[in-house]
């Protein structure tokens, strides 16, 4: 080579390398210039991610996160447990591993609004939200005031866009945001996560308030009925009872033995049209319009922290008229029990209940019979008390909170009961759902007619 043209070449390869350490000092604090393919499949997670001093970028294998949050253990962790909820989403929606294990997502966890939108990562298009928002391969999240409701957010919008990038939908708002809300609400201890977990008491799951707010609707007598419900959509969401509401209503279709399964069909639905999607639930559940109202309202009336809902589906029999005394055997471990029987509005009834059975407090056993036990007290009436209810043929959209399961009536050992209508008696024995499985031993209930002697 002459000695003019390895000069030549030596000052072009001097530029390149001076142009190549340049891009290297230029690129963003925690992230190389150049992102695999396998760390960034889509255009929202192979963009610019923070340059600032104060914004920091963290990364797992599904999310990389940007946060202007300072560093400490619950934040620089919240990519890995995002990781740990994949497999777990998968599962729930019956999707094969092979098939998001290569999926990227970005999000952006938000202190001061401002900064993102300066770097162009608020963008001013996304519609106004309350605490999060997902959008294509993207989801924001405002920090919250408790470390458990801020996971719990993150997870909610990772949920949004894990569907829609799987499924190829969401379905009906309430849906879309009731599965999330259901996903969403977890259990996280020595480093493990776990979805979809009810929650067991209110500092288990701080400022997350949903089970607070519909308990708080039912005493101002504001309770929803399940069908409106399954039409919140669109700007009821720009309000948190919504979440609550769609929350309480895949709860509720889920775990109830008698729906889950039609329930679970929907996720082969996500695409269709929202009034098209709920319509095709309904149209599942019509051969049971009646039923699925007064297990809606045995779920709002009993829902708590704690609450085992799958425990309290309601048996029922086959219901004729009340013709002779009649006698059946109450189970003291299962919820609401139909006696079978339709009694007739304003005549009064004599029940009788014989028969003693093993209540189970912690590590103490107590002994009971139909009237209970003065220990313990379950809304206002002795734990382990036989209560009743009374369930009328009535159109299915009766106001909830107005049927007898939300307000129970106190039998005992012997009563008598007048209802107000013609109606089916149900009966069962006064403690919380999740401590009913432990029970033992069962009642003799006698039911007879009481014969007015003036007539």
């Amino acid at each position: 080579m002459s000695r003019s043209r390895f000069e030549t070449w030596f000052a072009k390869l001097a530029v390149s390398v001076t142009i190549l350490f340049g891009l290297a000092l230029s690129a963003p604090d925690g992230i190389s210039a150049q992102v695999s393919q396998q760390e960034s499949t889509a255009q929202e997670h192979s963009g610019p991610v923070a340059s600032s001093g104060v914004m920091r970028t963290l990364r797992g294998r599904h999310l990389l996160l940007v946060t202007d949050l300072p560093s400490s253990p619950d934040v620089d962790g919240l990519p890995k447990i995002f990781d740990q909820a994949i497999s777990q989403w998968g599962t729930y929606f019956h999707v094969k591993p092979d098939t998001f294990a290569n999926w990227k997502i970005r999000g952006y966890l938000m202190r001061n609004d401002q900064r993102f939108r300066e770097q162009g990562f608020l963008p001013d298009d996304l519609p106004p939200f309350l605490h999060g928002y997902q959008r294509a391969d993207a989801l924001w999240v405002r920090e919250q005031p408790s470390v458990y409701y801020q996971r719990h957010l993150l997870l909610h919008e990772g949920t949004h866009a894990f569907m829609r990038f799987a499924l190829g939908g969401t379905g009906a708002d309430w849906y879309m945001e009731g599965v999330a809300e259901h996903l969403a609400t977890h259990r996280f201890r020595d480093g493990r996560l776990e979805l979809q977990a009810f929650p067991q008491s209110r500092e288990e799951v701080p400022h997350w308030g949903r089970i607070k707010l519909i308990r708080d609707a039912m005493a101002a007598g504001q309770a929803r009925s399940l069908t409106d419900a399954l039409q919140l959509g669109g700007h009821d969401f720009r309000r948190v009872d919504a979440y609550a509401w769609a929350w309480a209503a895949i709860v509720f279709l889920e775990s109830n033995p008698r729906y889950a399964l039609r329930f679970g069909d929907l996720q082969n639905q996500v695409s269709l049209p929202p009034a098209q999607f709920t319509a095709r639930l309904w149209q599942s559940l019509q051969a049971d319009r009646r039923q699925i109202q007064d297990a809606w309202e045995v779920f709002l009336a009993q829902l708590d922290y704690g609450y085992e809902p799958t425990a309290d589906a309601i048996d029922y029999r086959p219901v004729k008229s009340f013709a002779e005394t009649t006698r059946i055997s109450i189970k003291t471990d299962r919820g609401w029990q139909s006696t079978g029987l339709q009694l007739s509005g304003g005549q009064v009834y004599r029940v009788r209940a014989h028969g003693r059975y093993q209540l189970v407090s912690g590590d103490e056993v107590w002994w009971s019979e139909a009237g209970g036990v003065s220990l313990e007290y379950q809304d206002g009436m002795p734990l382990g008390q036989l209560i009743g209810a009374f369930s009328a043929e009535i159109p299915a959209e009766r106001p909830v909170g107005q049927a007898s399961f939300s307000s129970p009536i106190p039998v005992g050992v012997d009563c008598e009961l007048r209802p107000q209508r013609d109606a089916v008696l149900f009966l069962r024995i006064n403690e919380p759902a999740g401590r009913r499985k432990d029970n033992q031993g069962s009642l003799l209930v006698q039911i007879e007619e009481v014969v007015d002697p003036t007539n």
